[in-house]
């Protein structure tokens, strides 16, 4: 499993984030290079453990495009037909409890420049 990682680590690692922002260097471009963090994969989508959980608890995943994508509307009708099987995932990984998902869509509340999708347990 992944290791999870602290608010204050994950304010940290912010400092740096304009390197996220380079497909090159963004961690969930690289992600296949962490395969313990990888939850379920196939063509165009990868679950994974968010390492920096909002609310600290190892129940956080999230739904990440393999292509460096920055925002829904630039996903194609093509990934889009897939995210279906995300929910699905989710869905299970959640097994008849109560979750919710989100995704941030404006730059400036958003740590990084790939488009991805929150699913958090409990409810809003």
């Amino acid at each position: 499993m992944a290791h999870i990682w602290t608010r204050h680590e994950y304010n940290e690692k912010l400092k740096s984030k304009e390197m996220w922002n380079d497909p090159h260097n963004c961690p969930f471009c690289n992600i296949y290079k962490k395969p313990e963090e990888i939850i379920w994969e196939w063509k165009n989508w990868y679950i994974i453990y968010n390492i920096f959980p909002y609310t600290g608890n190892s129940q956080h995943i999230m739904a990440i495009p393999k292509l460096h994508i920055g925002f829904a509307s630039d996903i194609t009708a093509e990934i889009w037909s897939e995210f279906w099987e995300v929910q699905a995932i989710a869905a299970g990984f959640f097994a008849g409890h109560e979750y919710f998902s989100c995704t941030r869509e404006t730059l400036s509340w958003r740590s990084m420049d790939h488009y991805h999708t929150h699913f958090l347990p409990g409810t809003l």
